[in-house]
């Protein structure tokens, strides 16, 4: 289990809102706190989740193969504009092929996509 805020707090002897304003990088923290926390955290072992790759967002992936063939980078083009129209981003992933880049893809990219074509 990951340490909280709070805790953070604790071990390193400064309040909440500077270890928050820390860990956001938001506001100004002074240096002897900044190492108290950064020691804290070190400690502790506390992992801090990144806002942008927590936030929920809408997201398709589209995966083929290339884009020398016309009629895919046609379909992704339609496909785009089209879920633009309905808020929602598009990647286009390319594996060319192989098997381990489409993998690669899915376990490496921490992001969650809302569904892969």
């Amino acid at each position: 289990m990951t340490a909280t805020i709070k805790e953070l707090a604790n071990e390193a002897g400064v309040s909440i809102a500077t270890v928050s304003r820390f860990l956001n990088q938001n506001g100004y923290v002074g240096p002897n706190s900044a190492s108290k926390i950064q020691s804290a955290i070190d400690k502790l072992g506390y992992k801090h989740k990144d806002p942008i790759l927590t936030t929920k967002m809408k997201v398709i992936e589209v995966n083929f193969p290339n884009i020398d063939n016309p009629f895919y980078a046609e379909l992704f083009q339609n496909l785009s504009t089209y879920l633009k129209e309905k808020d929602y981003d598009c990647i286009l992933h390319l594996d060319h092929f192989h098997i381990e880049n489409f993998d690669y893809f899915f376990k490496e990219i921490p992001r969650e996509k809302d569904f892969v074509v």
